[in-house]
């Protein structure tokens, strides 16, 4: 990457101190994947797998250019625990009534058999999203890897660098969820609050400050809306006390040191200092998220999945191939070291 920006130096350091497996697979369908996959590669900041045909990504390597010697790839058509793996997913999706053929035909799909090389633990974590929805990511990763406990739902979080505005430590903000639940109750609210923070313990330099974000500051304004925040916070500071939370902020509450020292008028780790933003639905968290990358010359670098047993992450189908060598980069470095030492090699 040209310029390497502080925070992607952070997880470089990261992922080469665990060197994770991260399986990539987009790779037969776009060249920017390929393009990513083969910088991520050369510059030794982790393992990466291609899954998929090898034919395909070989023809498309070819067709632009691209140098994947020393690439690793796993061909579902190769894979000589492949029938094995078919089985595994029957016995733990029965109540989905599946001929054995339709089996074999989801697990032949890159993604659906990126997932089972990580449950397997052939894999530490899956990077996809430029060929692959949003939708198409969650879905076999909710089937093949399952939830954490006392977790019903999969909601993501994003974090954004920027070059040139002052948000966050090291100019990196993570924020959720902008991509998954629309209308999150309190529960679901708290959940997302609680994941996020965890996940940002794992990635961010700084210790996570949160925020709970409304269009009113510590009952500035009376709505049902607002309670809802309200009552998701209460509920994080009884389920985690450990947690650095606060709220409800307006968002220049939230970031602005200068807005909070006028607004807040008592103590508060959070207020002008956030580094993670939980929006109150997904519309206003995802609209929030695509301003701030676009007017502020910002980068989205990971969008991890939040609430799986596993790492998935997702990226923006119009990514370029800077975000997602970062993305595949993100991926492995929010995993632990022993947890990556423990991986074996398919």
């Amino acid at each position: 990457m040209s310029a390497v920006h502080p925070y992607i130096e952070y997880l470089i350091d990261k992922a080469g101190a665990a060197h994770p497996r991260v399986a990539v697979p987009d790779a037969q369908f776009d060249e920017r994947v390929l393009a990513a996959a083969c910088r991520v590669h050369q510059d030794g900041w982790l393992d990466v797998v291609l899954t998929g045909s090898r034919s395909e990504i070989y023809s498309l390597a070819g067709q632009h250019g691209l140098n994947i010697n020393g690439l690793e790839i796993i061909d579902p058509d190769e894979f000589r625990y492949f029938e094995e793996m078919c089985d595994e997913y029957a016995s733990i999706r029965d109540k989905d009534n599946l001929s054995i053929d339709q089996v074999r035909q989801l697990i032949h799909e890159p993604i659906y058999f990126a997932c089972m090389l990580h449950r397997r633990g052939l894999v530490h974590g899956v990077c996809s999203g430029v060929h692959y929805s949003t939708g198409d990511v969650a879905r076999p990763a909710i089937k093949i890897l399952g939830l954490q406990p006392g977790i019903g739902k999969v909601s993501a979080m994003v974090v954004m660098t920027f070059s040139h505005i002052p948000l966050g430590d090291d100019l990196v903000l993570a924020a959720a969820d902008p991509a998954i639940i629309p209308y999150p109750t309190a529960e679901e609210l708290a959940d997302i609050a609680i994941l996020s923070a965890d996940k940002a313990g794992l990635v961010l330099p700084e210790k996570p400050r949160v925020a709970m974000l409304s269009f009113s500051t510590l009952g500035s304004a009376r709505n049902e809306m607002v309670d809802k925040v309200v009552r998701a916070l209460d509920i994080v500071k009884e389920r985690r006390p450990d947690i650095c939370i606060d709220g409800e902020f307006q968002f220049d509450t939230a970031v602005s040191p200068a807005v909070a020292a006028k607004k807040i008028k008592r103590a508060s780790e959070v207020a002008g200092r956030a580094n993670v933003l939980v929006f109150p639905d997904l519309q206003s968290g995802n609209i929030a998220c695509k301003a701030m990358l676009l007017m502020g010359d910002g980068m989205l670098v990971g969008e991890p999945l939040l609430g799986l047993n596993g790492c998935v992450s997702d990226h923006s189908r119009g990514a370029s191939i800077d975000e997602i060598a970062a993305s595949i980069l993100f991926t492995g470095a929010q995993l632990p070291v022993e947890s990556c030492r423990e991986g074996t090699a398919a």
